[in-house]
């Protein structure tokens, strides 16, 4: 199934800010921290509006670190020197309890984790003599939950401190692609045809989620703000920086102060972990034993100096690492962890700690872990430890892909209506400017020109070709488009032979399967190019000139082509780049076949101008988007990444997994789609991975060696950086800037500019490709040209090189790419007036 099913996504999060009544009900002033722009409780023997009345003996003792100890024990009912549920009289050490509330992580979690926990907490933990507590809301993602917490804390009179969760901060921090075994692991085919390499290829997910899941989860950022509170902002003896889902209950606690007491020289102690595999309720009968086995919590000594290391994020051996720097004992000595984990703990060290913390350490009781609302994920078998990891895994991903998608909208307003590639706040000022008569220059002339061509052009049906015969699935509505290298053979009265399979002609292409090549009409490739441009150029010339013929004419083309019965297309391309093969034949794929849809991301944002200019019903525009969803669901599950038990090895490699050109334009295709469909999440998550394909594609001195071909590496080479310009302008309407990704050390310039430099004839002075024979045509690379000028620094002040492919007529070059009509380059996916994308 396709990822959202191609669904508008709506679980945003509220993303309304806080209220001046909600915060002001966190502190009656606040203390902020330089790179945590935390939010501070009052202190210091101010009374506080967190805690409830000012009166409070409670809220004061929570916040008032002049507190008396008498006074710390009268407010729990402790009396110094007595134990009711012990015979020995103890004075009990001094304790804070602090606790970091985070986000629920389903489906590791269940969804209402943080607040039913909290919940139980609340209500049943007991008030322990000489124990304070305090919470942090750590970097919750929904306002909601946050709201909720905060009320609940309220209500119990309890302190706290929130750590907030800021989107654009979060929006800063990129996937880390240079974390990978090897450039652009994440598309790499060893995933695919590998047991191994899948996971290994889920592994390399987790790397490049680093920066974002450090910022989002905090889990050691939190810890360490946890022991700073209590170092300094309290009074306690010893610091208890424990998980939100802790619970302590008075056994627990006896326990505790027996074994702190016992030895009273160590400044750190472990405290086992009691994970709960049932409902909390299980915790308040008597008859529950509990089973302190796994990864403990630590205490800590005010005089303490150690710390979490905050760069290791969630779920990478975080706490682990302390424990063995403190060289406390258990089952994590043994393991070593995967060679990533190793390489992260040693390039992030973290030297504050005694030079004799081992003579530092013992252990102290015990803490429960509450119930996470999965019970599968809770016991204690190896086969529940990798369930927890894989869920885990998922959790991760499936929240920062979310926040992802929750950032596209809310900061860039990423909508299944934003244009991917042409301006619309351009095409409106342009429209302003002709509609006072002042908008004159020769792209916007040979615009209307064409569009007025245009009207008498098309339209368009797959169902033409049907003198010509329809293909090997003999439906007509079915696109077809043979693979070009395979002859059929015919007999002799000159017809096809079907009983023969197709061969090889020395190479020749066969005729018409080839764009405006003499014999096209018989199949769809030609056919399908000219409706998409013809509506194209039709479309911008109704934005601009406001002329509703042209939005009329445009919308008669998608009619034919998408939605009336007897001539609509069958949302696939299964039969593109196929041949007839094998014995007894067969139709076969034998290349990739989506790319002849590579014109859809410009054609698509046609699309939208047609659907705004009120020449289709509301009917129709639903009918169009149901059509592009089914040819989604087509599209995602013929090409893109499977699951391991979904592989078919009979079945060739996916798209997603082509490390050329072909990979690119997959994916192009794939996030152009999916977000007119609506589905903004997997249009978000491609968008984001597709740069690491740039890592793989670019050597460090702008070469492509996977486009190489002999005797096509002109042609694929100009197709690779056309995808590129392609490729990063679509991301641009998310706030992501792949022409900086990727510096290149020696020359400090990004990959793609570099690319753009080496690969392109005007920009560098290369030699034609070996075996190419004649270069093509020099005005295939002008868009290249003027895309790269205005984003490459370095190319600013560069000029057009002039060598001895540049035929005289060409030998003055505009000075402006206003004055290059836009319409005359019928390639495979450079869009129809590709000038009006860049600045005027």
């Amino acid at each position: 199934m396709v990822p959202n099913d191609g669904k508008i996504e709506n679980d945003l999060f509220n993303t309304a800010a806080h209220t001046p009544k909600d915060r002001t009900a966190l502190s009656a002033s606040r203390r902020a921290s330089a790179d945590l722009k935390m939010i501070k409780a009052t202190i210091a023997g101010e009374p506080t509006k967190a805690t409830g009345p000012e009166d409070s003996p409670v809220s004061r003792d929570f916040m008032n670190i002049s507190a008396s100890k008498e006074e710390h024990l009268e407010v729990y009912g402790g009396v110094p020197g007595k134990n009711q549920h012990t015979d020995e009289a103890i004075q009990p050490v001094s304790m804070l309890l602090l606790r970091a509330v985070g986000n629920s992580l389903p489906p590791r979690h269940s969804a209402e984790q943080t607040l039913r926990n909290l919940d139980f907490v609340l209500t049943y933990e007991e008030a322990f003599p000489n124990l304070s507590r305090h919470w942090f809301l750590n970097r919750l993602v929904d306002p909601q939950v946050e709201h909720q917490v905060v009320q609940r804390l309220q209500q119990a009179n309890e302190s706290y401190t929130i750590i907030p969760f800021d989107l654009k901060s979060y929006d800063s921090h990129v996937y880390r692609f240079d974390l990978l075994d090897f450039p652009d692991q994440i598309h790499s085919t060893y995933s695919y045809n590998t047991y191994t390499g899948f996971f290994l290829g889920l592994n390399a997910e987790d790397r490049i989620m680093r920066d974002k899941l450090v910022y989002t989860a905090n889990v050691n950022g939190v810890r360490n703000e946890m022991l700073n509170y209590g170092r300094h902002l309290s009074s306690a003896e010893y610091i208890l920086p424990f998980d939100g889902n802790c619970f302590l209950a008075r056994n627990a606690w006896e326990a505790m102060q027996r074994d702190i007491q016992h030895n009273p020289a160590a400044k750190y102690f472990a405290v086992p972990m009691d994970r709960l595999v049932e409902e909390n309720a299980a915790l308040l009968s008597g008859s529950y034993k509990p089973n302190p086995v796994e990864e403990p919590q630590i205490i800590f000594h005010r005089t303490s100096i150690a710390n979490f290391n905050p760069n290791l994020p969630y779920g990478r051996r975080n706490k682990v690492d302390l424990l063995r720097r403190l060289g406390i004992k258990g089952i994590w000595e043994n393991n070593e962890g995967n060679k990533w984990d190793v390489i992260l703990e040693a390039k992030n060290p973290v030297a504050e700690i005694e030079a004799n913390v081992i003579e530092m350490t013992g252990t102290a009781g015990w803490i429960s872990r509450l119930y996470s609302g999965n019970k599968n994920a809770e016991l204690t078998d190896a086969g529940a430890s990798t369930t927890r990891v894989r869920m885990r895994r998922t959790a991760i991903s499936t929240l920062l892909d979310r926040l992802d998608l929750r950032a596209a909208v809310t900061l860039y307003n990423f909508t299944s209506n934003t244009m991917l590639f042409y301006d619309e706040q351009q095409l409106y000022q342009s429209h302003l400017l002709w509609k006072n008569g002042q908008l004159q220059n020769p792209m916007i002339n040979s615009l209307m020109e064409k569009a007025a061509q245009s009207l008498n052009e098309g339209p368009w049906s797959v169902v033409d070709k049907r003198s010509f015969g329809c293909g090997p699935s003999l439906s007509c509505r079915d696109y077809y488009n043979p693979w070009p290298y395979m002859w059929p053979q015919r007999n002799e009265s000159g017809s096809i032979d079907w009983t023969r399979e197709f061969v090889m002609n020395n190479g020749e292409i066969l005729p018409g399967s080839v764009l405006y090549t003499e014999g096209s009409e018989h199949f769809d490739y030609t056919r399908l190019e000219s409706m998409q441009r013809n509506t194209t150029v039709l479309a911008l010339a109704y934005a601009i000139s406001a002329n509703q013929s042209y939005a009329e004419k445009a919308a008669a083309n998608l009619r034919v082509w998408f939605l009336e019965p007897g001539t609509r297309m069958n949302p696939n391309l299964s039969y593109t780049q196929v041949a007839w093969v094998g014995n007894p034949p067969q139709w076969r794929r034998k290349a990739f076949g989506t790319i002849e849809m590579s014109g859809v991301y410009f054609f698509l944002d046609a699309v939208r101008i047609v659907e705004g200019s009120g020449a289709l019903s509301i009917l129709e525009i639903h009918n169009l988007r149901r059509w592009f969803r089914e040819y989604l669901h087509w599209l995602y599950m013929s090409n893109g990444r499977k699951e391991a038990s979904e592989f078919d090895p009979n079945g060739g490699i996916p798209e997603v997994f082509a490390p050329n050109h072909i990979g690119l334009n997959f994916d192009i295709q794939l996030a152009s789609v999916a977000a007119y469909c609506g589905n903004l999440s997997l249009a978000v998550r491609t968008i984001h991975r597709a740069v690491s394909r740039l890592d793989a594609h670019v050597n460090s001195t702008g070469a492509m060696p996977k486009e190489q071909r002999v005797g096509s590496c002109e042609h694929f080479t100009a197709l690779a950086l056309n995808g590129w310009s392609v490729a990063a302008r679509v991301a641009s309407s998310i706030g992501i800037d792949y022409w900086r990704r990727f510096r290149v050390a020696n020359r400090n310039i990004s990959k793609l500019c570099l690319a753009m430099e080496y690969g392109n004839p005007l920009l560098d002075n290369r030699e034609t490709c070996a075996g190419d024979g004649a270069p093509i045509d020099p005005s295939r690379w002008w868009p290249l040209f003027f895309e790269a000028k205005s984003r490459c620094p370095h190319l600013e002040t560069r000029y057009l090189v002039q060598n001895e492919r540049d035929p005289p007529e060409h030998s003055d070059f505009p000075s402006h790419h206003n004055l290059i009509s836009g319409s005359n380059m019928p390639y495979s996916g450079v869009a129809p007036f590709w000038n009006l994308n860049l600045p005027p």
